[in-house]
């Protein structure tokens, strides 16, 4: 979207064989009230909404919070990058951690989440104090009244934000949407500009729904049979970002057995494999893929 890569953060789980060192690694979801089959690797992952090109991801086991594994992400963000992300990844401390970036944000918020109004823009959006949870209310009473007046706010106890949308959903039990950005001028992306782009976060899904059907196929778990051997392959695209579909041939092609090397070309593309705890063994999904 004009200057900013539209990018989104999201996660999903990929089964794993049903071996002990999996279930006792990764264990078995039982949140629904009844045990999946196999154990499960929780997988969250950043990637380029246009290309469904993953530039970061990390791996644990199924127990994991998506927002906790999101925190280890952030640092691959960058100025030219507008972030994506559902009501789940929003907390005060992974705003500031995501903004430490110099990324741009486009979050939906829980609707419990205070909004302090500070003034409205011409577009319809409006600015808001958002405060560290826990402060005294003295000190967020300090900071709203300091954001009205025009001055810099310390983020580690608040930050200003910019309403894009704010709506309740009748037929939805008075659910309350509400999406807030970083871009707090108009002139740089409209509200309009800024729904049409959450939006697009969904293609993040299609991207995903690749890398769990169409490339390893329908009904197939993961070959490796040991947490160690358990990685994940994300392609990892630095200029401009390639489909997961068109990398995974080529990446194979020219990957031993435990290391994935870069592939050649102006966008200096690659695949990143990650392994649960810092390791370097493993086959990833894309070579069980096509060696199966």
């Amino acid at each position: 979207m004009g200057r900013w890569r539209e990018m989104a953060i999201d996660g999903f789980v990929l089964d794993l064989p049903d071996t002990e060192t999996n279930v006792a690694e990764f264990g078995k979801d039982s949140s629904g009230g009844y045990e999946t089959a196999f154990p499960q690797a929780r997988v969250v992952a950043i990637s380029e909404c246009a290309s469904h090109a993953i530039v970061a991801a990390d791996v644990a086991d199924c127990w994991a919070g998506e927002q906790t594994l999101a925190f280890s992400l952030y640092e691959h963000l960058n100025e030219d990058m507008l972030l994506t992300a559902d009501r789940g990844f929003y907390s005060f401390a992974a705003w500031g951690q995501a903004r430490g970036s110099a990324a741009h944000l486009l979050w939906r918020l829980q609707a419990g989440v205070r909004l302090d109004w500070s003034s409205d823009l011409a577009d319809g959006s409006w600015l808001a104090v958002i405060t560290k949870p826990r402060l005294r209310q003295e000190c967020k009473t300090r900071l709203r009244a300091a954001a009205q007046a025009g001055h810099d706010l310390d983020p580690e106890e608040a930050v200003v934000v910019r309403v894009v949308v704010d709506y309740t959903v009748p037929d939805r039990r008075g659910e309350t949407i509400r999406l807030i950005t970083s871009i707090l001028d108009p002139d740089d992306a409209t509200a309009e500009q800024l729904a049409r782009c959450y939006h697009a976060r969904w293609e993040a899904e299609t991207g995903f729904d690749q890398l769990k059907t169409h490339l390893r196929g329908p009904g197939r778990i993961l070959r490796s049979r040991t947490s160690a051997a358990t990685a994940v392959a994300v392609p990892v695209a630095r200029a401009g970002g390639v489909p997961a579909s068109r990398l995974a041939p080529r990446a194979v092609a020219r990957a031993n057995d435990h290391v994935f090397r870069l592939i050649g070309g102006s966008s200096a593309r690659g695949l990143l494999s990650l392994t649960r705890g810092g390791g370097t063994a493993g086959l990833a999904v894309f070579r069980e893929t096509c060696t199966s």
